[in-house]
């Protein structure tokens, strides 16, 4: 598994998964070897908002024009999937054919260079990687505990704080610091195999990948 830096871009595969943080870049160099697709190389954005920086840089790389597969995959936040996908649309359509960009969230799109665009968590709810790992872990006896120390303590919290406090980031922080395991993120855990990748709630971002990588 290649992983890259946004900020020291060079292109080493014909295989590229870009992704916006570096536990989304821990979580599916994981996933993808778990998945046994090794040729694929994780370019870190590090925040949607170098995604259009990110994009003209590649353009004009040695070797993009090499490039035969690429996917992106980052988090819906407080919007639906369906606008969080309209404003990568717009962005996409600078660098590629119109004929290579799939109509929705989920799909992949087999063309010129085979594209697709997953939006997290499911391509349908707001909410980011965080979500969909929580979604994995719920049946635990862990859980419930975690949720109610994390509701607890955001009631304490001034209205103004509220509406900044990230209750996916809290509630997953929060069970991991519970696991006799030391996890501090997302991609510790993941090494470390809290996540079961045979849980059915992987089962999309698996599909997504396989089909566009396979």
């Amino acid at each position: 598994m290649k992983l890259e830096e946004s900020n020291n871009l060079s292109i080493e595969s014909e295989q590229l998964l870009i992704v916006e943080g570096q536990d989304e870049k821990g979580f599916f160099a994981a996933l993808l070897k778990y998945l046994d697709i090794n040729t694929v190389q994780i370019i870190n954005v590090a925040g949607r908002e170098n995604l259009k920086n990110t994009l003209e840089s590649l353009s004009i790389i040695t070797n993009f024009d090499k490039v035969t597969h690429i996917g992106f995959v980052f988090d819906a936040e407080k919007n639906e999937a369906k606008s969080t996908f309209q404003s990568f649309e717009s962005n996409l359509k600078k660098i590629f054919p119109a004929e290579c960009i799939p109509k929705k969230s989920g799909n992949v799109v087999k063309a010129e260079i085979a594209c697709g665009i997953f939006i997290m968590p499911d391509n349908k709810r707001s909410g980011m990687l965080e979500d969909l790992c929580l979604d994995s872990v719920k049946h635990t006896s862990l859980f419930p505990i975690a949720d109610s120390y994390v509701q607890n303590a955001k009631m304490l919290q001034s209205e103004s704080d509220k509406e900044k406090y990230n209750i996916h980031k809290a509630l997953l922080q929060t069970y991991l610091a519970g696991l006799p395991k030391i996890c501090n993120t997302i991609r510790v855990a993941v090494a470390k195999n809290v996540f079961d990748f045979e849980n059915s709630v992987f089962s999309e971002i698996k599909k997504f990948l396989k089909d566009l990588y396979l």
